[in-house]
This record gives structure tokens, sequence and C-alpha cells, in this order.
């Protein structure tokens, strides 16, 4: 998907394609959701529009409306709280890299609904390795790890 995207808004440059690997990623992979009380969503990108936490903001009220489902709504990586309309959203902020394992063992899934296209991002590949499930739009470019996976989903984006 990253070569797709450059090759057409560049289409006159020559690529190579270099795969790229976190060889010191541990795979921690025991995380599996289990039924408890409250389902625990994290959410990494930001609030830049393309990022879709629009999207993910109306999932969370239809939980409340349509469903008995608990859950708690874990933002990071921006301070959001300009975002919170429910007790039920927690902003975090930033966290270091010392921080990333204790945070993904306290998600029951990650969920990243962009809905501009984007390259590979890593939050994709890291919750997968811990174990913790992702649900990812189809303009993000680590899909790719997702679509054959048992415990994650990929889903058509709207705007």
């Amino acid at each position: 998907m990253t070569y797709n995207i450059y090759q057409n808004l560049f289409p006159d440059l020559n690529y190579q394609i270099l795969y790229i690997t976190h060889s010191n990623l541990p795979c921690y992979c025991v995380h599996m959701y289990q039924k408890k009380r409250t389902l625990n969503i994290g959410y990494m990108g930001g609030e830049n529009p393309g990022k879709g936490l629009s999207i993910l903001l109306k999932a969370v009220k239809l939980l409340d409306e349509q469903t008995q489902v608990k859950w708690k709504l874990h933002l990071y990586v921006a301070d959001y709280h300009s975002k919170i309309f429910s007790t039920n959203i927690i902003t975090h902020g930033y966290f270091t890299i010392d921080d990333y394992q204790s945070i993904l063992d306290e998600l029951d899934v990650i969920i990243v609904p962009s809905l501009s296209p984007e390259t590979f991002g890593y939050i994709v590949l890291e919750s997968i390795a811990a174990g913790v499930p992702v649900i990812v739009s189809n303009k993000v470019g680590a899909k790719d790890l997702v679509e054959d996976s048992p415990i994650s989903l990929v889903y058509e984006s709207i705007d």
C-alpha cells in the first residue's frame, strides 16, 4: 500500500521497496480477550481528522445507545480533552516506549480508524505482536497484517 501511495503521488520517480522489521520486538502472544466487565479500547492516532477519531467517537456513542456493552476508550498520543463527552473516555497523552507494553497489557483491542490513506505504521504491528486484537480501516497501510488474522478485523472506511 505504501508503494502504491508514493507511485500515485510521484509516478516519475524510481522506487525500491525496503522491508522494515522490528528485529528486537518481543512477541507476547498471550494477550487474548477474556470476557470481563469492561471492554478497554485503545486509540493512538492523534487529532488529525484523517486519523478517524470522529468515527471512533461515533462508534462508542452507539455502544451506549444500542448495546449493554460496558466500555472505556483510552486515548493516547495527544491532548484530547476537547473530545471527552463521557466519563468512559480517558485521555492519557504521550507515553514512552518503556510504558508501551504495560499499556498494551491493559487494552482489549486497538482501533485504527483512518479515513485517509496511510503508509505502514507500527501501532498495528506492535499490537499484533503483543497479542492485542486490532480493528483497522481499509485505508491503513498495515491492514495487510490484519486481513488473515483470526482475532483482528479490517473494515471499509467511510467519511
